[in-house]
């Protein structure tokens, strides 16, 4: 977000949408990662999120560094930003059922639940 903030000085609005769009992600969509991180080996899963996890965030943010050095407000910039947007997205669920998988195994080991 801070990123975000540097490439547009003058408005808080792109951070604003961005936050916006990953949160309605994970809530649209976090129901369907659960389900397949339910339906997949629990080991390979949380390392496909990890891997997604680590290079959208990195793909991210050198797209965000090249807003940065832009100038103003343009197409180009206005395009990266959406797919920055998406990026952030699909890092949101990878984060989700990560989480979700993780704690899920801690609370049946504890409860003494078979996962």
């Amino acid at each position: 977000m801070i990123f975000l903030v540097a490439a547009y000085p003058q408005t808080v609005r792109p951070s604003s949408i961005f936050g916006l769009v990953t949160t309605a992600s994970a809530i649209l969509f976090g129901p369907s990662v659960g389900r397949w991180f339910d339906g997949t080996d629990r080991l390979k899963a949380v390392r496909l999120a990890i891997f997604v996890q680590r290079v959208t965030v990195a793909i991210g943010c050198v797209l965000l560094w090249l807003m940065i050095l832009q100038d103003g407000a343009t197409r180009l910039k206005d395009g990266v930003f959406a797919v920055v947007n998406l990026l952030g997205c699909f890092a949101r669920l990878a984060f989700v059922g990560k989480t979700a998988s993780i704690e899920r195994d801690w609370v049946c080991k504890n409860m003494g639940v078979q996962p």
